[in-house]
């Protein structure tokens, strides 16, 4: 048998243990009854046990103690105001920052045909060319899928086609493994008019599937700037060769002509003469000549080669005559300009000119006609005495 001091001694180091141990465990929130409380409660009662069993000289061998009630396990329940207790907080902190530690890289996108833009190899955006230029656009692409490109995939056009590319053109007659680079061209030509032009492309796979860059499906594209040089866009001069000519009576045309003809041709001629003199006494560079039938009421008509009007161009040049034998007698002529469209004559001007010693200058804005193809039409008319209708264009062009 333990002495009572030993044995109380024992007593107070077990119930301290108790009380500390009490101290580390978790609270239960809004419990009636915390798990402190229990502990206390439970380890004042054993301690009043022993010190009655002490007081009353009961010996035992071996202290006995009554076994403390199980504790209630600890439970997250909602605080007031539809809050979490403190233990619930801390737990879904520590799943939260589980699931979302620091640095941590998002899936990497996986599909089987997905392309990655690398460059323009040939001509950049916004490249300029002049109208009607035809060009090679190439790109370079990345195979950014889980696919293999192969000669069953071919580039198609996403919307409108303003640089006139094919619809359909191959991109490759090899294999392009994932990650893979390929150069990828098209022959593409520059619209007759000038502005900013764009044309949008997607690839295609052998399955029919159409698809651009990443997640929104973006295309590639050219785009590029059809620009005129300020100055002589078309010259009459130059473009006369290639000119339809013909001649007739009255509105009739009757005989088509060869440019370059004889002067004394009954039918009319049209040809560019140099160096000759005018009826205001200078002598020419170049100049269109352009005589008509040689009946009363006879004309020539000159059909032009198409072009189309850009914004701000103008057509100008002076009419008059050539004095072959040195002065102009009788020379008096109509001269008309006429633009056509689907055979369609439409009158931009019409002078009637008589041989005054001077030139007759015309400027005429063609500014209702921008964007329009049209063939630009030369016409000289005789009136009742046509011998000495030697009529002249010149520096006849259109100007931008």
């Amino acid at each position: 048998m333990l002495p009572k001091r030993k044995s109380f001694g024992y007593i107070l180091c077990f119930v301290i243990l108790v009380l500390l141990l009490a101290c580390n465990l978790p609270l239960a929130a809004n419990s009636t009854t915390s798990q402190s409380d229990l502990i206390k409660t439970a380890a004042a009662q054993t301690l009043e046990a022993q010190l009655t069993e002490i007081s009353q000289g009961i010996a035992s061998s071996t202290p006995t103690f009554e076994p403390v009630s199980t504790f209630p396990e600890p439970t997250m329940t909602s605080t007031p105001e539809g809050g979490t207790s403190e233990t619930a907080t801390a737990t879904l902190s520590l799943l939260s920052s589980a699931t979302s530690a620091p640095g941590a890289s998002p899936t990497p996108r996986q599909v089987c045909n997905d392309i990655k833009f690398v460059k323009d190899v040939t001509v950049p955006d916004n490249t300029e060319f002049p109208p009607g230029k035809t060009f090679e656009k190439v790109w370079r692409l990345q195979n950014a899928g889980t696919c293999n490109w192969d000669s069953s995939y071919t580039m198609v056009i996403d919307g409108a086609n303003t640089l006139n590319a094919p619809a359909v053109s191959p991109i490759t007659n090899k294999t392009v493994p994932p990650g893979g680079t390929i150069d990828v061209a098209v022959n593409l030509k520059a619209p007759d008019l000038v502005g900013t032009y764009r044309t949008n492309f997607k690839l295609r796979s052998g399955s029919g599937e159409v698809f651009g860059m990443g997640e929104k499906n973006k295309p590639f594209w050219a785009q590029i700037e059809v620009v005129v040089a300020s100055g002589l866009v078309y010259d009459f001069i130059t473009k006369a060769p290639q000119a339809n000519w013909f001649s007739g009576t009255g509105k009739k045309v009757e005989t088509e002509l060869t440019f370059g003809g004889d002067d004394l041709d009954p039918n009319g001629v049209a040809k560019i003469v140099n160096e000759v003199k005018l009826e205001n006494n200078a002598t020419s560079g170049k100049v269109l000549l352009t005589y008509p039938k040689r009946v009363e009421k006879g004309f020539i008509q000159g059909v032009f080669p198409a072009y189309t009007v850009q914004p701000g161009d103008n057509l100008k040049g002076r009419l008059g005559f050539m004095l072959p034998a040195g002065s102009c007698q009788n020379a008096k002529a109509t001269y008309e300009i006429y633009y056509r469209v689907n055979d369609q004559d439409t009158s931009l001007g019409k002078w009637d000119i008589e041989c005054d010693g001077s030139l007759t200058p015309i400027d005429l804005d063609l500014s209702a006609l921008k964007g329009k193809s049209v063939k630009f039409v030369l016409v000289v008319r005789a009136g009742t005495d046509f011998a000495d209708d030697w009529a002249i264009w010149n520096s006849l062009a259109v100007f931008h």
